[in-house]
């Protein structure tokens, strides 16, 4: 018999033939010499695995790296055979599975000493041996009941917590050999699949590296971004401070009663470090620009308006200037190959105009205004003017203001430049992540489908060229800044999980998204809900999303 797959990225299907019975991990490995590539399937619109085993009709989509659901396969199964390294080899070490930092996950042990350079040797080698090994992983479905009480007797309570309180049904645990760990999604049939990773020793913890795709899928074993990595740090300390580590120590607060303190205390956070960056420029006469930068949904508009009210408290005047205003005329815009306008390249702005704008409002304390008309493509100007005064600081914000072509004539020290994003530390449980871009996305798509007239599947398919352009325009510029911002709120998902359901569950079965769709629905029936978003301020940076902003 014959069965056709549609290989990734590539609309060809390729026919091969297949025994009646045959799973598709024993398919491939008697059809492509380079099967390893492949790492999972999404069958009839459901994500598989590659044990799965598919019907003559069925529509087959092969997964690679290359891929985000791919990438989240091979991600997770490499924590999985991190996880049953050190069981193996330590049986009495817990560790935790703190954060990604770029193709990097940061991970460390749970209230014990630090990581040793040997320890880390050790597990490394053992990883490579578990690889070599071609170690089965078969995923085994239990009732929470059963799942709940492994849990409590191996005193895993970041577990126990989050099935009880969210009231989950089933629960898939992974095994390799007499390993057992619950992990989301989907993992490989078997440890062969994962053979590019590096360890590292990073006081306290330790590095995993995984393949990327702007390195050409291959490990840079010294990329580190320090910054970054701090910034995670500091974050999980507040976590750790107000206990919520875990999506079942939030959900545990929201149950008893205490969703209004954990939002104050988190909008309080955020608040201070506001207020922190305010102090640090009316400190500092030099300073005079401050730009800044992150990935989308990142909270900036609403930053913005937060640091400037900061900024009044220690009677300083500023205003905002948008680079949006600073667009080339349309003619002279960049185009992509396909011979679309080209409107996130940083040669799509006024670079000339806008420095010198920057420049006047420094000596002079006032500039003409100027705005942009999107549908004509032209600039325009009204005769208003910026007046900012003799000490005023000037805002920009947007994608490229830590680039330093977009601000070349402002002197380094006349500048503060600050990096936001939605850095979520708060982990499913020890050995699974929440991840800040599906945070961010939950945040873009209910703001979208409010304000801009959008749906879920437009949103999902804009998705993957907003993160294409912040690869290419912010992510390599984020370690310039001089601060950066975690703009996360330990209790945001409970808040966007009442918005994003409803439009998660519109989506089809035939549309393109309805596997990831699926996914995140699946990530947010951990989170009870806070139903009340009366309890949010009205200058909280959630509200930018959700609505009933005082900025808007």
């Amino acid at each position: 018999m014959k069965i056709k797959f549609k290989m990734p990225h590539e609309a060809k299907k390729v026919e091969v033939e297949y025994k009646n019975g045959e799973s598709i991990v024993e398919i491939i490995k008697r059809e492509f010499k380079n099967y390893k590539r492949f790492l999972g399937a999404v069958v009839n619109a459901e994500l598989k695995s590659l044990y799965y085993k598919p019907k003559a009709d069925d529509e087959i989509v092969l997964l690679d790296i290359e891929n985000s659901l791919g990438l989240r396969i091979y991600t997770t199964s490499l924590s999985m055979i991190y996880a049953y390294a050190i069981k193996s080899l330590y049986p009495n070490m817990n560790t935790v599975i703190e954060h990604y930092v770029g193709s990097t996950i940061y991970t460390q042990k749970i209230g014990e000493e630090p990581f040793t350079i040997e320890e880390v040797k050790s597990i490394e080698k053992r990883m490579r041996e578990i690889v070599k090994e071609n170690i089965d992983i078969k995923m085994e479905k239990w009732n929470s009941e059963k799942a709940i009480d492994y849990y409590s007797k191996i005193k895993r309570d970041d577990v126990v917590k989050l099935l009880e309180t969210s009231k989950a049904m089933d629960v898939n645990m992974y095994r390799m050999d007499n390993f057992l760990e619950k992990f989301e999604g989907v993992l490989v049939p078997s440890s062969e699949f994962i053979e590019k990773f590096e360890l590292s020793y990073y006081y306290p913890g330790l590095l995993i590296r995984f393949p990327s795709s702007d390195k050409n899928f291959e490990i840079d074993i010294d990329e580190e971004e320090a910054k970054l990595a701090k910034t995670f740090q500091d974050h999980t300390k507040d976590a750790h401070i107000i206990g919520v580590n875990y999506v079942g120590e939030l959900n545990d607060k929201i149950l008893s009663g205490k969703s209004r303190d954990l939002i104050l205390v988190s909008e309080s956070f955020l608040d201070m470090r506001i207020r922190d960056i305010a102090i640090k420029i009316a400190e500092d006469s030099a300073k005079r620009v401050v730009l800044i930068s992150g990935p989308s949904s990142s909270g900036k508009t609403t930053f913005a308006q937060k640091l400037k009210i900061a900024l009044t408290m220690y009677g300083l005047n500023s205003i905002e200037i948008s680079t949006d205003d600073y667009f080339v005329d349309r003619k002279m815009t960049p185009k992509n190959p396909d011979g679309t306008y080209d409107f996130e390249t940083i040669d799509a702005v006024d670079i000339e105009s806008l420095n010198r704008d920057i420049i006047k409002l420094i000596e002079s304390g006032e500039t003409e205004k100027r705005s942009f008309d999107f549908i004509e493509g032209k600039p325009i100007f009204t005769g208003e003017k910026h007046e900012l005064g003799s000490s005023g600081i000037i805002i920009i914000e947007g994608i490229h203001a830590l680039n330093p072509i977009l601000s070349k004539d402002v002197p380094n020290r006349n500048k503060l430049k600050l990096y936001l994003s939605a850095l979520t530390t708060m982990n499913i449980d020890s050995m699974n992540r929440l991840s800040t871009t599906d945070v961010r996305f939950l945040r873009r798509m209910v703001r979208d489908v409010r304000t801009r007239g959008r749906d879920v599947s437009t949103s999902l398919n804009e998705w993957e060229n907003v993160r294409k352009g912040e690869d290419k325009y912010v992510f390599p510029f984020q370690e310039e800044a001089d601060i950066m911002i975690n703009t996360s709120l330990f209790y945001e998902i409970a808040v966007l999980k009442k918005h994003a359901m409803v439009l998660l569950e519109k989506v089809p079965e035939s549309d393109r998204n309805y596997v990831r769709a699926n996914r995140l629905m699946d990530m947010l029936r951990y989170f009870v809900s806070i139903e009340d978003d009366a309890m949010i301020p009205n200058i909280s940076l959630i509200r930018e999303f959700i609505g009933g902003s005082i900025f808007e």
